[in-house]
């Protein structure tokens, strides 16, 4: 190991000349090499480089350019410094060439990265990747172990062959494509572009996508999702890929940061979504508008405590098929929600006052159970169907309009439900018991005698 001082005594600025440096001689593999004020002239790099370490120190304020040659930094296997980047002052010119970088990237405190169009892959373990705004590299490849502890800027893409973890916010302008082992942390990682998981496990504690056309792949993460919509002057149609989006987290999509129509097309290639936290979709702000063209796909709510949210102004549309399947949870809606069929699997149904307006068919399975109804309408287009929910405990007054078949099997129990508006419900098979206040729901001569009374004697007449 030898620290290598650039002084640009032959005054030509190439890397490549051995007079250039303090002590004499081009920098290899073992040469931890320096830029301070001992010259402050530019150095550039007339063929492929490597050295251990590289430092840019206070005092230098010039431009290193790597032009269009690869640099590797560090070799396989390194410890201690060896490998480590650390840009503090002055350009670091990254070229067009691949940077192979065997230790920590530190990029900060008001040093330029300029990264044209170049690949810095990360291939380290156990090391650190940082930088800010002015320090940010283009095209990263994270084939090492690296962690993020106060904050990385990217402009281009990002591609995780090996693990990230992100425990400082962290920005990528590209697409973030993990093939590897993992993204991880506990902050925030945004993309203004794509997210794409080939494989590996996604639970970083956040997650961003702040574009317009930006895409979620298909696959799981383990986290907070938000979608959010960049600034537009024109309307903006985001074609979302077939397969299957697990959220074991929050889903907000957000249309606040544009004046402009958002639609999410899931009728093209027809999407699923499994969402095990809240969903929100949001465009509160006056001059925006956010709306989702319904595909074949199911959106399924299957975790614990849920909620279901849609702030936008028109409403965001029919979101297609619904599963709640969520044993042992909640889904409480707290506004009006629009779908195709409507199966609660499993768990517990709060529609907390909402209207929830199903264009097809709505099925209870037996042991799904219905929360105090009280104020709530469910219209039903198509058929219903309930298998021995208990919803004597209403506190008051609700609606059940049916446009198709109804019918209620098992041991159930009702109490004030208006089915007035559409099909008679029918419960008399097993029967349900009538616990008084509902219209329009036939219990037979066991649930209700008197029901039954009126029932053969409107008959006789």
């Amino acid at each position: 190991m030898a620290a290598k001082t650039w002084d640009n005594s032959d005054a030509d600025n190439d890397w490549e000349v051995a007079a250039n440096w303090t002590p004499a001689g081009v920098p290899d593999d073992t040469s931890d090499v320096i830029f301070d004020g001992t010259s402050d002239t530019n150095c550039n790099m007339s063929a492929a480089s490597v050295c251990r370490s590289l430092t840019m120190s206070a005092g230098y304020n010039s431009t290193v350019d790597s032009v269009t040659f690869t640099v590797e930094v560090g070799t396989d296997g390194v410890a201690g410094g060896d490998g480590d980047v650390s840009v503090d002052s002055g350009t670091l010119d990254l070229g067009s060439g691949k940077w192979t970088v065997w230790g920590h990237w530190d990029s900060h405190s008001g040093a330029t990265a300029r990264h044209n169009d170049n690949l810095i892959e990360l291939a380290g373990t156990g090391k650190t990747e940082e930088s800010d705004y002015a320090g940010r590299p283009r095209h990263v490849e994270i084939s090492g172990t690296y962690t993020t502890a106060t904050g990385s800027y990217q402009t281009g893409n990002m591609l995780v062959t090996g693990s990230w973890t992100v425990n400082g916010s962290s920005t990528v302008s590209g697409t973030v494509t993990l093939n590897g082992t993992k993204i991880d942390g506990t902050s925030t990682l945004t993309t203004t572009s794509a997210i794409i998981l080939t494989a590996g496990t996604w639970s970083v504690a956040n997650t961003h996508i702040n574009s317009s056309a930006g895409i979620l792949g298909p696959g799981t993460y383990t986290t907070n999702m938000k979608l959010s919509q960049s600034f537009q002057t024109v309307k903006r149609t985001v074609i979302y890929t077939a397969g299957l989006r697990t959220i074991v987290g929050d889903l907000t999509i957000n249309a606040n940061n544009s004046p402009q129509e958002w639609e999410f097309d899931f009728a093209t290639n027809n999407p699923s979504w499994n969402v095990s936290g809240d969903v929100l979709f949001d465009d509160s702000r006056a001059d925006a508008t956010l709306t989702i063209t319904k595909g074949t796909g199911t959106f399924k709510f299957n975790g614990g405590a849920q909620s279901f949210t849609d702030t936008t102004d028109l409403g965001v549309g029919n979101l297609g098929d619904v599963e709640h399947d969520g044993a042992g949870g909640t889904l409480q809606l707290l506004t009006n929600m629009d779908c195709d069929d409507f199966d609660g699997m499993a768990g517990t149904l709060d529609a907390n006052g909402q209207t929830l307006d199903v264009a097809g068919a709505m099925d209870w399975a037996a042991g799904y159970v219905i929360a105090d109804p009280n104020g709530s309408t469910f219209e039903v287009t198509g058929n219903f169907t309930a298998n021995g929910q208990d919803i004597s405990g209403a506190g008051g007054g609700w609606t059940l309009t049916v446009g198709g078949t109804a019918v209620a099997s098992g041991a159930g129990d009702v109490a004030h439900s208006n089915a007035g508006g559409g099909t008679e419900i029918d419960a008399s098979a097993n029967p349900w018991t009538d616990s008084g206040n509902n219209t329009n729901w036939n219990f037979g001569a066991v649930g209700n005698p008197w029901h039954y009374y009126q029932q053969q004697t409107a008959g006789a007449a």
